[in-house]
């Protein structure tokens, strides 16, 4: 399977997702490539040598779920809460 670039990085083919949409100023279909999410996380892995995902539900309350996650690698650590959304 071939590879695919996505602006600096390298996707395989199995980890991109082909999008195509009408461009009104263009006034043509354009298509433009999107990493999916395993293919963001291979080279996360690959480049930083270890990853660290943690998650915490930080509410639930049947219709509100808060989350709290923490990614560590060797170059530093990124702590995202989620916005309280509603759950179906």
């Amino acid at each position: 399977m071939g590879n695919q670039t996505n602006g600096d990085q390298l996707f395989r083919h199995e980890e991109i997702v082909v999008l195509t949409h009408w461009d009104r100023k263009l006034d043509a279909w354009v298509k433009t490539v999107h990493p999916k999410l395993g293919g963001r996380l291979r080279p996360a892995h690959e480049e930083n040598g270890r990853l660290n995902n943690d998650t915490d539900v930080v509410r639930y309350d049947e219709t509100i779920a808060v989350v709290k996650a923490v990614s560590a690698t060797g170059k530093g650590t990124l702590m995202a809460i989620n916005a309280p959304t509603a759950v179906f």
